[in-house]
């Protein structure tokens, strides 16, 4: 009898929307699209045809199934669900996908944690436990099995049937998944303390990208946020998201895309300025990652936002204003209205002085057109969009 095979992997829209960062939402996504076709794989293997969707051709599961050709896959291209069409009793196909997703999960779990954790559990309090219990209990999988020639599919009447229960999770809650205990194991109104050293210790080496210092997590969400960086073990290829764009430089691709339209001059300049004074790896793209902002006009300009200082753990806001303060040549003491306050006034028509003194006339607006615009102004030229005076003599009520 010809059997048709439904298998569903979840939680997806919890894994994947708990999420701080894109490259969270980048990780999610791929690592839940790897673990499915090793699934798939699974089920060929165990003979199985899988029909749905078709992967003869997707360049992830040809690379799960060992046909290495061409560049790594760089795009999670698999869905969660799959459909395998098999001769006779399903259920040993169903475990030999069930077997080769775990399997896949456990090397990933195994390759972040002897890099990063192992070498600092022992300062937490039962912290391997916590993972332990975390990484074995976290995926929810079901599958259903009919004829085939029934043409119905009972898996969305199965989902309806909750067998999955996750553990209690006491203690403190990591900062990103909320329902899952953050890994040290100590309670923050008690051993804040040792919190934080744990928390140190695991950073030692990362970034502030990859950690940032008011971040605790779970076990799953330290996987799917550092997988990239041990992609060789985890995964068998390597995967770059080192220069992931971030949120903000999505945000901000709108804006660039205008001001690059209206003011390609000016924002070419900007960006030259930009080189000059800061870091040589301001600039780590090669190219932008968004199509439409590959204007020649603009310069380096697409490239700006995508670049962050690596900033140790710990490294707290006071401490990088500071030194934002000493590069700017003032301190922290000087009113804020005699450096920031002019590059937001508008600028004067020629012979009026401004209402609100004669400062703006002196010293002109010190902020780059980049900056003006967003703030929320337009992006025509200071002079066409300068407000309008009132005649001399007349008062605000």
């Amino acid at each position: 009898m010809t059997t048709r095979l439904d298998l569903s992997i979840g939680p997806v829209q919890g894994f994947v929307t708990q999420s701080r960062r894109t490259r969270d939402l980048w990780g999610s996504s791929y690592l839940l699209a790897f673990l499915s076709a090793h699934a798939m794989r699974g089920a060929h293997e165990a003979g199985g045809e899988i029909v749905q969707p078709v992967v003869t051709e997707d360049r992830l599961y040809r690379w799960v199934s060992g046909d290495r050709s061409g560049s790594p896959p760089r795009i999670g291209t698999v869905p969660n669900h799959f459909v395998v069409k098999l001769e006779g009793d399903a259920r040993p196909v169903a475990g030999a996908a069930v077997a080769a997703l775990g399997a896949a999960w456990r090397r990933v779990c195994d390759a972040v944690w002897g890099r990063y954790v192992a070498p600092v559990y022992l300062n937490g309090n039962e912290t391997e436990a916590i993972w332990q219990r975390q990484v074995r209990a976290f995926w929810d999988l079901s599958w259903t099995a009919c004829p085939w020639s029934d043409g119905r599919n009972p898996l969305a009447r199965r989902k309806h049937w909750r067998t999955h229960r996750p553990p209690d999770e006491p203690g403190d809650k990591c900062t990103v998944m909320h329902d899952l205990q953050e890994l040290s194991g100590y309670v923050r109104a008690r051993q804040g303390r040792q919190q934080d050293e744990f928390w140190g210790r695991v950073a030692h080496g990362l970034g502030t990208l990859d950690l940032r210092a008011d971040e605790r997590l779970c076990a799953v969400a330290l996987v799917k946020r550092l997988f990239p960086k041990v992609a060789r073990d985890a995964l068998g290829w390597p995967v770059d998201a080192s220069q992931w764009p971030s949120t903000v430089y999505v945000g901000a691709v709108p804006w660039m895309r205008r001001v690059m339209n209206t003011l390609p001059d000016q924002a070419r300049e900007y960006a030259a300025a930009v080189r000059l004074s800061a870091p040589d790896d301001v600039f780590p793209m090669q190219r932008p990652p968004f199509s439409g902002l590959n204007a020649k006009d603009a310069g380096d300009f697409p490239k700006l936002g995508s670049w962050r200082r690596p900033v140790a753990h710990g490294d707290r806001p006071e401490r990088r204003a500071e030194r934002a303060a000493a590069r700017r040549g003032r301190s922290r003491s000087e009113p804020r209205s005699l450096v920031r306050g002019t590059a937001r006034r508008p600028a004067a028509r020629p012979g009026h002085a401004h209402r609100r003194g004669e400062h703006a006339l002196q010293h002109p607006p010190r902020a780059p057109v980049a900056r003006r615009v967003a703030r929320g102004a337009d992006c025509r030229p200071a002079a066409s969009v300068a407000a309008p005076l009132r005649p001399t003599g007349t008062t605000r009520r």
